[in-house]
């Protein structure tokens, strides 16, 4: 084959190819273009959007808006809160507290209580805040994953499932400590075959959450992403809220391991509060150092109170004057609930009781002495 000829079929190749590329490329605008089409044609077999006060609601996909409710009182905390105040002030009292907590999202209940406070509404008798960031400036090795690039994808793939999958999220917390959640495992129960057994901390730990579109969207977003909620910008009801507005006693719980919520920055409370804050820090992880019931061996703990007049102490100084103490941090918080507390007192014959013990007479079995018996059933 001459030198030419070869040139020639060179040129009639790369032609081939280009043309093969603009079909494809035809075929995958048409196809785009397709499915766009069906996407609008859905929009109007699709039940109308609840108006949001922040901007009028926006049906097409990929147009997002923040969560913000038309009330307070639509706000699933505030709901919540009407049904267990009406139950305790028509058994107890009229003027009846409740103690809030928030488990790692307690940034949400902090988020409801400054709304609360702002409307009036004194019903929180105190805050615990277990493992909870508030501002987000120093969230540790946890941004690795969060930036806006990486926003956008969950927030597309939320959007194709209405959520995010527990598997999706439990995989960015392993990322953070691989050597423990991921590598050691294969090594010790693929590669050697010893299965390790299960505990009730595994299994806790394992029983992970779908996350909801808006609601991750929007804590990673006005949260992670934008720090709103500590500069004064995150909107409830259409205005900001501010946790200084929070008056009563606040309890706030670090672990010295913790690879969620580093506790360098869960002690931002102290800049954020005016209340009185009982900080306390103890040894562990993200779940084992909350989950430390009395009598585990080597607990130890450090617990401060800091009255709204007392002057700021960093966090270096904070470990340095604090005393170490051994044991169970649960029985120094049941200690701080005690102090802020009413006393004892009988609990209320509520109609729940009465329909369990009609149903188990009328099955031939025993009352039990609470909700839940349905998880013993075969």
């Amino acid at each position: 084959m001459s030198s030419a000829s070869s040139g020639t079929d060179i040129e009639l190749s790369a032609m081939t190819v280009v043309k093969s590329i603009k079909t494809v490329s035809k075929r995958k605008q048409s196809s785009v273009s397709k499915i766009a089409d069906d996407e609008r044609k859905s929009v109007h077999h699709l039940p109308p959007l609840k108006k949001c006060s922040a901007a009028p609601p926006v049906g097409l996909p990929g147009v997002r808006q923040p969560w913000t409710p038309d009330s307070l009182e639509s706000t699933a905390i505030v709901a919540i809160m009407d049904r267990t105040t009406y139950v305790a002030m028509s058994r107890f009292t009229a003027d009846a507290r409740i103690h809030g907590v928030g488990y790692l999202g307690g940034a949400l209940l902090g988020i409801a209580a400054a709304a609360m406070a702002r409307a009036g509404d004194e019903r929180f008798g105190t805050l615990t805040f277990l493992a909870s960031q508030f501002d987000f400036s120093e969230v540790g090795e946890l941004m690795l994953f969060i930036n806006e690039s990486q926003v956008t994808f969950l927030e597309d793939v939320m959007w194709e499932q209405g959520h995010l999958d527990t598997k999706q999220m439990v995989g960015a917390f392993q990322m953070l400590r691989s050597n423990d959640l991921i590598w050691s495992r294969v090594e010790h129960d693929y590669l050697m075959g010893e299965r390790r057994p299960m505990f009730d901390l595994v299994a806790w730990n394992a029983d992970a959450t779908r996350m909801p579109y808006k609601m991750h969207s929007d804590y990673l977003r006005q949260l992670f992403l934008s720090n709103d909620l500590a500069e004064g910008r995150y909107l409830v009801v259409g205005r900001p809220v501010a946790i200084p507005d929070i008056s009563m006693p606040i309890f706030s719980v670090a672990t010295t391991h913790d690879h969620v919520a580093p506790w360098l920055s869960v002690f931002k409370i102290h800049l954020l509060a005016d209340s009185e804050v009982t900080f306390l820090l103890t040894n562990g992880g993200h779940n084992a150092g909350i989950v430390s019931e009395p009598g585990r061996k080597r607990c130890k703990y450090r617990i401060r109170t800091m009255l709204p007049s007392d002057k700021y102490v960093d966090p270096d100084l904070w470990v340095e004057e604090t005393e170490e103490i051994e044991g169970s941090w649960w029985l120094a918080w049941q200690e701080w609930i005690d102090e802020r507390s009413s006393g004892m007192v009988s609990p209320p014959q509520a109609k729940w009781i009465e329909k369990n013990a009609s149903d188990s007479a009328s099955q031939g079995g025993e009352m039990t002495s609470a909700l839940g018996a349905y998880v013993l059933m075969q």
